[in-house]
């Protein structure tokens, strides 16, 4: 049997860290968008929920991943 959580928190680089995360949120990137919605929809499965800012130096991966799309994209 599996128990779903009631509580969960994410990490997640917003525009404005300090604003709750909702529909209305500013999605610039057309290819973001649909794990914004995924995001959305994974929240509302959940009584409660945190949105944590991470700043980028805080986060290695999240750079890594930033500075090669930027590098494949600067290729076309």
């Amino acid at each position: 049997m599996v128990e779903i959580a009631k509580e969960n928190e994410l990490g997640q680089k917003l525009e404005q860290p300090n604003k709750p995360i909702n529909q209305q949120g500013k999605v610039k990137d057309s290819f973001l968008l649909r794990y914004y919605h995924k995001v959305i929809n994974t929240l509302q499965k959940f009584d409660a929920s945190k949105v944590k800012h991470i700043p980028r130096e805080d986060n290695t991966l999240a750079n890594m991943l930033s500075k090669l799309t930027t590098s494949k994209a600067s290729q076309y």
